[in-house]
This record gives structure tokens, sequence and C-alpha cells, in this order.
């Protein structure tokens, strides 16, 4: 890893009044600095990885929406009844597949298989993608202090 910080300060005086004024930049020239890798592939995706993670959530999200009656021919899953979902936690599991749908897709209550595709990689991508393997970007904080 490599990193160039600077600080800049610059004091001024007007009468009794001390103003400082200060540009803080960390890792001044945004050199990406990659702090970890997957073993299999040495970078920092893995495909078979990602696949293996989520394929098994279809075949499960397809078994729960069949045995409430809500599964097309499709793949799509039927969400406009809440009501009529049974099992462990199923009215609660039919609202936030309901949310799921409303944000990885167009919120018309049907939750369409491109749609289970964009909400499964966006799940992976927050604990395994690859920005996790990546140190911090350029960051730059402005201010001032004043004294009487």
């Amino acid at each position: 890893t490599k990193y160039l910080d600077l600080r800049l300060n610059k004091a001024l005086k007007f009468g009794r009044l001390d103003v400082t004024m200060f540009a803080d930049i960390r890792n001044l020239f945004n050199w990406k600095n990659i702090t970890g890798l997957f073993a299999e592939t040495n970078d920092v995706t893995n495909g078979l990885f990602e696949t293996n993670t989520i394929s098994g959530e279809f075949p499960n999200l397809a078994n729960e929406a069949a045995g409430n009656g809500a599964l097309r021919s499709d793949g799509a899953v039927l969400l406009n009844s809440c009501a009529t979902w049974a099992g462990a936690s199923g009215p609660v599991n039919c609202v936030e597949l309901r949310r799921a749908e409303a944000r990885f897709g167009n919120g018309d209550g049907v939750y369409t298989v491109a749609e289970q595709t964009t909400a499964l990689n966006s799940y992976y991508n927050l604990f395994n993608g690859a920005y996790r393997f990546n140190d911090s970007p350029r960051d730059i904080r402005l201010g001032f202090e004043l004294n009487f």
C-alpha cells in the first residue's frame, strides 16, 4: 500500500480574531490500494463463489412462493396479497419480498427472475463485492477555526 497525505494550514489575524483555515487531503494521488484477494482467483472477484452463494436462493424462493400459490410458470413471484401467505414467517416474508421488488424492480407486485437476480447480486456485493478489498480512496476535508 502507498499513501501520500497532505495538510495545509493558513492562519490570519484580524485584530483580536484569529482565523485558521485548513485543507486535509488523504491519499492525495488517489492510489488504488488493494488490501485483500480471493485465494482461489488471486483477484478481487470470484465468479464461481458468487454463483454458489446466490444460486441456492432461487429454489428457496420458488419453493416458498409455490407453497403459497404465488409462483408463476416463468419463475416470477406474485406479491399482490400477503395475507394468504402461510408458514413460519409467511406474511412477513411476502412484505419483505414486496419491498425488494419495489427497490430492485418496477414496483408492480410481480417479482420477476431478472429482479430477483438484481436483488441477490446486490446482496452478494454488499458483503463480498470487489470494493471491500480496496482501501480508502482520496478524502478531502476543508475547514476553518475561529479564536476570539
